[in-house]
This record gives C-alpha cells, sequence and structure tokens, in this order.
C-alpha cells in the first residue's frame, strides 16, 4: 500500500501543525487531505487560528488546475486575525506562484526555503502574538 502523499502532526508544547505535502494529487486525494485536516482540528481543540502552521510542500507538486481551486477555495476563512502560517518551498519560481496564489488569502503567510528559517519566523510571531496578549 502506498503512503499518504500528505502527513499531518501537532506538536502541542509549541502548539504546532505541522504539514507535509508530496507529490501530484487528484482531486479525491485533494478532498481526503482537508477532510483529515478537519478531524486533526476537532482532534487537537483548538481552532486553527489558535495555531501556528508549518507547511513543507518541498515535495509537493505544482498542483493540477482544479487542485490549486479546490485548495484555494479551503482557505477562504484562514485569513482571520491569530492564523499563523510559514510554508517551505523549493526555489521553483512557478511553485512559488501557485503557492502565493493558494495561500493569499491568509493574512500572515510567508514563504521560506528552510525549515530553520520557517521555524523561526513562527517563533518571533507567536511572541508577538504573546505580547499583544498579555
Amino acid at each position: 500500500m502506498a503512503t499518504r502523499p500528505y502527513e499531518i502532526a501537532y506538536d502541542d508544547n509549541r502548539k504546532l501543525l505541522r504539514i507535509t505535502l508530496a507529490g501530484l494529487w487528484d482531486l479525491p486525494t485533494a478532498h481526503s487531505y482537508l477532510e483529515d485536516l478537519r478531524r486533526q482540528e476537532q482532534r487537537i481543540g483548538l481552532d486553527l487560528d489558535q495555531l501556528s502552521v508549518l507547511i513543507d510542500m518541498r515535495e509537493h507538486a505544482i498542483q493540477p488546475r482544479e487542485v490549486a481551486d479546490l485548495l484555494t477555495d479551503s482557505l477562504k476563512d484562514a485569513g482571520r486575525p491569530g492564523r499563523t502560517t510559514a510554508s517551505i518551498v523549493s526555489s521553483s519560481a512557478l511553485k512559488v506562484l501557485q503557492i502565493k496564489r493558494i495561500s493569499e488569502m491568509i493574512e500572515r503567510n510567508e514563504l521560506f526555503t528552510t525549515e530553520a528559517d520557517a521555524l523561526a519566523w513562527l517563533a518571533a510571531q507567536a511572541a508577538k502574538q504573546g505580547d499583544r496578549a498579555g
């Protein structure tokens, strides 16, 4: 049996949702991913707006239009205050353009080429949020 082309894991200590995406997806795969993401959100008992989200897309292919559109539509509410997302992408200009288009509704979203840079940015954003709350 082939492994799933995505992994969703939660780090409670850092309030970090780590998502790894890989390969070329079809619509059933995209729907399965979105359903698994909703289940994970329910399991941890927090809204995704209360988390930092790290999405590793270095192995994620440029997606067909219908898959990219579905993922874009799924993010319509993701721009709410509180949501902080860092995406790790390869240096492919075309992939970067697609990711920017898909994630343009997220207010605090940055693209990085390394995990270390992405995690440092997320930590800085979480510290800013903590300063505002405290």
